[in-house]
């Protein structure tokens, strides 16, 4: 039997869905939640796009700030009627450091567009979690400056893109434009998490904590969920995987393609002459929990859930987390 699977902590991935509706009007809207090209000016933004050179018009390419954390960089190169532009948007930057691309807002990075306008298409950084990255060197009030990568597949919800864009040797120094109410970042703002899983990397896309009668933590991207489900925690700790109280950690392929990856491992109980022993062997080390957030590592030896194409254990090493609490 299992014992205790999150089925329902898959995570929305709300920004996709929000893309739909906000795409149409990526140059001059002006709306921060979307892919924009504004008028703005004093800064330099340039890269690589599939291997040729691109720079943005210098009356075409700034930051703007519109929330705690929250920056979108944009540029725009127009020539003679279309346009090509690059746009940004990060997420829980608190200041320098290197973040992932591919992630949702709750997460600490942000994701990448690639915007042709004539006719208007997109391409944008999938939900993997590592699509690339940005490496933020100055953070000011009013500037920031770095370099990024990415690669971006054709969004095809409004558009007819297709391929894949490759974005390289991305370098920005842009005015940043304040656009909405500013100041620090929360405490409990963004979080990472992170594994080798069966010897491959992975990032997580989207996170989630709750508390309560049971500490859940939950981290996806688009190869797998990995849900931690520990009772009776209350603080920092080290906590083996058990039956009772239950602590279990599982792995699973995402709910669009689970047999893609084999689908499930972990929370599975074996039951011998009326003896049930999890099948699994591990822990969950948490460091930290309180002051807004809570920080740990995680490792297991996780057993295929029987009657799905799982096959044999999962390795799960080198986990860790660091989230904010809600």
């Amino acid at each position: 039997m299992t014992f205790g699977r999150p089925r329902s902590w898959t995570l929305a991935r709300p920004l996709l869905a929000a893309r739909a509706a906000l795409a149409l009007g990526a140059f001059g809207c002006g709306s921060d939640t979307g892919p924009t090209s504004v008028a703005a000016g004093g800064g330099s933004f340039s890269a690589s796009i599939d291997g040729s050179a691109w720079t943005a018009d210098v009356s075409n390419a700034e930051a703007r700030h519109a929330q705690p954390g929250k920056y979108v960089l944009s540029g725009t190169k127009i020539t003679g009627t279309s346009s090509l532009g690059l746009e940004i948007d990060l997420y829980n930057i608190a200041g320098p450091g290197t973040y992932p691309l591919g992630v949702g807002d709750k997460v600490f990075g942000g994701i990448g567009w690639v915007i042709a306008a004539e006719p208007p298409t997109y391409w944008l950084t999938p939900n993997s979690g590592a699509s690339g990255t940005v490496s933020i060197a100055t953070l000011t009030s009013s500037r920031i400056a770095g370099s990024f990568s990415y690669n971006a597949p054709a969004y095809t919800v409004i558009g007819n893109a297709t391929g894949t864009r490759a974005v390289t040797n991305g370098t920005f120094d842009l005015p940043i434009r304040i656009t909405g109410t500013v100041g620090a970042v929360a405490t409990n703002a963004g979080g990472k998490m992170s594994a080798v899983i069966g010897g491959s990397p992975w990032n997580a896309a989207n996170v989630n904590v709750t508390t309560g009668n049971a500490l859940k933590i939950a981290g996806d991207n688009s190869s797998y969920l990995v849900g931690i489900n520990l009772t009776s925690v209350t603080g920092p700790g080290s906590y083996a995987l058990a039956m009772s109280p239950a602590r279990i950690l599982t792995v699973s392929g995402p709910s669009t393609n689970p047999t893609g990856l084999n689908c499930c491992w972990g929370g599975w109980v074996n039951v011998v002459d009326t003896v049930a022993t999890l099948a699994d062997v591990g822990s969950v080390n948490i460091t930290q929990f309180g002051n807004g957030r809570i920080v740990g590592t995680f490792g297991a030896v996780l057993a295929g859930i029987p009657n799905t194409l799982a096959k044999g254990q999962l390795v799960i090493a080198n986990g860790s987390f660091d989230l904010g609490i809600p």
